[in-house]
């Protein structure tokens, strides 16, 4: 999918960031998922809203540029992480508007107030477009050259970004190599949306207030589909300029390929929709490696899928919350959907190229392979924790947890770092779980 974000920044000094580590190329991107906007909980001795929770969450990711990584025999392994090439974050933006939480507006405001002081929203074409800021900078490798002032032109082997002078961050794919040119230290962000996103707009079984508020999961479509530049896509007052959203046509799906690996990001899960968009997006790769973000795990809950009985309809009665295309398998949200989860298996088998799944919405960190029902695959699988409503760290701080990777793309090789980044309720960063595959 080929966009343009149009980015305006002036006084910004730019520099270059090839992503190196001695001879070999690093990619590098940070995970986390879960934020809900709208929320408090106990952070450093007193009780905090989202919105400061996640800007502390955001100045540990700042922490990493000058981090040295564990001695764990992982990727870059002792080395400084340095700047990410990118960040993700798997939904539930907003918390669900029930029990007197904020509108999913207000929680949108708030989230891209925050998160645009660190990121970029994040452009998966092939072409990007740079305001003049009169700053000038220049990167060299391997014959691929750039530079930065009025005008700016990136070419190698017929794959060609071209702009005006640069405030924000810039990774292609050139001859198999990656240029990242990072200025302030913005980097792309990528987002799907997650069940309290998605139920907000469409309604939930239980009443909210408002009873719809489709802020944040039509916010991330337009941010992440749209060709609208990014400044178009929502003001200074968070606004998003949604008309007519409609979540059973509007479904956020979209990829890039980055030093030959394939990241695809899928929604809530890979349900029909998705999974039928899926086989389109990569139908010309071969042998391109695919790495699936989602915010529901492999052994997605029964409620989430469509309602089976009845109207098929949202109601408190039987309290499906239809936010999959897929048809529940189960007629009650408290039995397990094993049929449903077997589809994903054998889709999941049939694909090869998927090498990896990161997820949130149970929220805790673990590193897992997934067997399927009748454990026909080995798929490995990266759950990470939430800031706020984590399984075990909501109710200690210091287990508070972001995943940081470091992939290794000659070697095909990845590593996942479980950043623990208030050990001691106060700004630092401590190593937890590692976990290294080969792809």
């Amino acid at each position: 999918m080929g966009r343009k974000l149009l980015f305006v920044f002036t006084g910004i000094s730019l520099f270059c960031n090839l992503s190196w580590a001695g001879d070999r190329e690093i990619l590098r991107f940070i995970y986390c998922s879960d934020v809900h906007y709208g929320l408090e909980r106990e952070f450093r001795g007193a009780a905090t809203p989202a919105d400061s929770v996640s800007r502390a969450m955001i100045a540990a990711f700042r922490m990493l540029e000058d981090t040295v990584l564990p001695e764990d025999g992982g990727v870059a392994a002792g080395e400084i992480y340095g700047t990410p090439n990118f960040v993700v974050c798997t939904g539930d933006i907003a918390n669900r508007m029930e029990d007197g939480v904020q509108s999913a507006t207000e929680s949108w405001r708030q989230f891209c107030s925050d998160w645009s002081s660190y990121c970029t929203f994040g452009d998966t074409g092939d072409a990007a477009d740079w305001t003049a800021a009169g700053d000038t900078a220049s990167c060299t490798h391997t014959g691929v050259s750039a530079s930065t002032g009025d005008t700016a032109s990136w070419t190698a082997s017929e794959k060609t970004i071209s702009g005006e002078a640069a405030g924000d961050t810039i990774s292609r794919e050139a001859s198999g190599e990656t240029i990242s040119c990072v200025a302030s230290g913005r980097v792309p962000l990528y987002l799907v949306p997650g069940n309290h996103d998605v139920s907000n707009a469409i309604g939930y079984p239980k009443p909210l207030e408002p009873a719809r508020d489709d802020a944040s999961a039509a916010g991330i479509y337009n941010m992440m589909m749209s060709d609208t530049a990014a400044s178009q896509v929502f003001g200074n007052d968070g606004t998003t300029g949604v008309d007519g959203f409609d979540y059973s046509t509007d479904k956020t799906h979209y990829s890039f390929v980055m030093d030959g690996i394939r990241f695809v990001f899928m929604g809530m899960w890979p349900d029909s929709h998705m999974r039928e968009w899926f086989d389109k997006e990569t139908a010309g790769d071969k042998d391109v490696p695919a790495f699936i973000f989602t915010h529901d795990p492999p052994e997605a809950d029964a409620k989430h899928f469509t309602n089976p009985d009845g109207k098929h309809d949202i109601n408190p009665v039987d309290r499906f919350q239809n936010l999959l295309t897929d048809t529940c398998s189960v007629k009650s949200v408290d039995r397990k959907p094993k049929c449903n989860w077997r589809i994903l298996e054998k889709f999941i088998s049939s694909h090869p190229d998927i090498k990896a799944y990161f997820h949130g919405d149970m929220n805790y960190n673990e590193f897992y392979t997934w067997k399927g029902v009748d454990g026909s695959i080995s798929l490995p699988v990266f759950r990470v924790d939430s800031p706020m409503k984590g399984f075990d760290s909501s109710s200690d701080e210091t287990l508070m947890s972001f995943i940081v990777v470091t992939i290794e793309p000659e070697n095909m090789r990845l590593t996942a770092r479980e950043c623990l980044w208030n050990a001691d309720r106060a700004p630092g960063i401590k190593w937890g779980a590692t976990a290294t595959i080969a792809y």
